[in-house]
């Protein structure tokens, strides 16, 4: 191969790798920003369904029984919820 040959395939290769790299970067921001909308959208609805289910019995009831069955450290944070899981097997 002639040298001015193996230059461009250096030159390729460079621009390769810095697509890559950018490619990985753009990969990453919008990975970044995906999870940002989600989490914001957990938290939204998070917030309606816990102010919802102080006025609403029913979706208490359903949430909590919805609870019952999360593992216990997730119980934990909502032990108003577990009283009302266990209160309603008990009836």
């Amino acid at each position: 191969m002639s040298k001015n040959l193996k230059e461009k395939i250096a030159v390729l290769q460079a621009e390769q790798m810095q697509l890559k790299a950018k490619k990985q970067q753009l990969q990453s921001q919008y990975n970044s920003k995906e999870r940002k909308i989600t989490d914001r959208r957990k938290y939204v609805i998070g917030a309606l369904v816990l102010k919802e289910i102080e006025i609403n019995a029913t979706l208490r009831n359903y949430v909590a029984k919805l609870l019952s069955n999360a593992p216990e450290r997730d119980k934990n944070a909502f032990p108003y919820l577990v009283l009302v899981a266990a209160s309603t097997r008990e009836n």
